[in-house]
């Protein structure tokens, strides 16, 4: 076997802002286990302002890695315990790829999709929402229209410029699509008053829910919010490990926990918080990290674990790419995303986008 790993940079269409930061492309790594003739791939992309390591972090741990304890052969019967011991020294990206590798590995190995070995009944299909960008009322209409057209029954909006005019837009939203599902995302710009404030103005348009209100360094604050508003508030910047997510929990500081499964490490921590939740009738939205097709099919195929999913997951952001690493736009049709058609591993023809990546690190297994 062969492990070889690949740096991408993926430009936007147009420049992309989130948490404070804009970004014209979209940086990070694609692991690539060879096999005989089957090629499994995987990916670790930071992403500054959520994920506790940077590209440079990752850069390090690849020039001292042994991926020969992160990757046993599956039909060892320690391999699996050997797997997870060696993953709680890799930053979660790290974690996240190879438990990528080694699941899609152990899946060819049992015959099943990888998603069966960590819960009996996956979903087929997940349903996703559009996000809708910024714009005049008229143009993110037109956007929404488009959207349903494709037939999204769920957009977000992202809100926390100018409310006055996000206010007039979202009610010419709502009167134009009276049945649409629309959530908005805040990234934390409103103080708590004016998040109260503008939430309790909100209330007559039927708003899915608010996605981070508030700024992370206010739990209490967030769990008061929540008091004063009849529209669901949800976590995402908030949402950085497994141990935020108990402590939100433990706090009450959210109806619903906006999830980016790389920046949770291994697939076991991403079941615990699954568990975690369920226990505390706290629901789950899965969103991609603005990664690559191929980390947002390893996403997609968590979010199917999610049984059942009462909420869309966030996961049409392929489009904001120029160009991609592995497209999954041929597995989104309707709004529904078909994770039961992703493959557990590739053909060597389906790798010559590797061509325009820079090989950084080979190991041989």
């Amino acid at each position: 076997m062969k492990l070889n790993v690949y740096t991408y940079s993926l430009p936007f269409k147009k420049p992309f802002a989130i948490a404070g930061k804009t970004f014209h492309n979209r940086t990070g790594f694609i692991l690539v286990l060879k096999e005989g003739e089957r090629y499994y791939l995987s990916e670790a992309a930071p992403l500054p302002g959520f994920s506790e390591e940077t590209e440079s972090d990752l850069s390090s741990f690849f020039e001292r890695l042994d991926p020969r304890h992160l990757l046993p052969n599956p039909e060892v019967t320690s391999g699996y315990e050997q797997h997870h011991t060696a993953l709680k020294h890799l930053p979660p990206s790290l974690q996240f790829a190879f438990s990528g590798l080694w699941h899609k590995r152990l899946a060819v190995y049992e015959d099943k999709p990888f998603t069966k070995l960590l819960y009996p009944y996956p979903a087929s299909r997940v349903s996703i929402n559009a996000t809708i960008g910024m714009g005049t009322p008229e143009e993110v209409t037109q956007q929404a229209r488009q959207a349903v057209s494709d037939g999204f029954t769920t957009i977000k909006m992202k809100v926390g410029n100018d409310f006055d005019q996000e206010f007039n837009t979202l009610r010419l939203l709502r009167k134009s699509f009276p049945s649409l599902k629309i959530r908005i995302d805040a990234n934390g710009a409103w103080s708590t008053k004016e998040a109260a404030k503008n939430l309790k103005n909100l209330e007559p348009l039927n708003i899915e829910y608010c996605e981070q209100p508030i700024g992370v360094d206010k739990a209490e604050s967030m769990a008061w919010l929540r008091s004063q508003t009849h529209i669901k508030i949800a976590v995402d910047e908030s949402v950085k490990s497994l141990p935020d997510v108990l402590q939100i929990l433990k706090l009450n500081m959210a109806d619903l926990i906006v999830v980016k499964p790389m920046l949770l490490g291994k697939f076991s921590n991403f079941m615990s918080l699954v568990s975690a939740c369920r226990s505390k009738g706290v629901q789950i939205v899965v969103t991609s990290l603005l990664d690559s097709g191929i980390g947002r099919m390893m996403s997609a195929q968590l979010a199917s674990l999610i049984v059942p999913s009462i909420h869309d997951h966030g996961l049409a952001t392929g489009n904001l790419l120029l160009k991609d690493t592995i497209s999954d736009a041929p597995l989104i049709y309707k709004a529904r995303y078909a994770t039961s058609n992703i493959p557990a591993f590739e053909e060597a023809s389906d790798l010559q986008f590797l061509n325009s990546l820079t090989q950084v690190f080979e190991y041989e297994l």
